[in-house]
């Protein structure tokens, strides 16, 4: 795999479709930046599950989606966090077809 390229926020955004099409079938991973500051880092599943069974020994970060948001999330972020948490799951329901 590649090293990630680092895309902002906004380019994300404005693209998002394109962008899971270039990870899911490019094999592509990003780092997405908002301002200075690295956000996340998008990965074809298969990855992530690989580094999962390619390291027993070492903890993995899994995000609970169902986990409520934090407090200090404005009404914007919490809705683009829905839209992209739906959208994820209409992948992982199309994946397991």
């Amino acid at each position: 795999m590649s090293e990630p390229q680092t895309i902002t926020a906004t380019e994300a955004s404005r693209a998002f479709s394109d962008l899971l099409h270039r990870v899911c079938y490019g094999g592509e991973s990003f780092i997405i930046k908002k301002g200075q500051r690295l956000m996340a880092r998008i990965t074809p599943v298969a990855v992530v599950s690989q580094e999962m069974v390619s390291s027993p020994g070492e903890a993995v970060l899994a995000v609970d989606i169902d986990e409520p948001l934090p407090d200090n999330v404005t009404p914007e972020e919490a809705e683009y966090f829905k839209t992209v948490i739906a959208q994820l799951r209409q992948s992982q329901l199309e994946t397991c077809k």
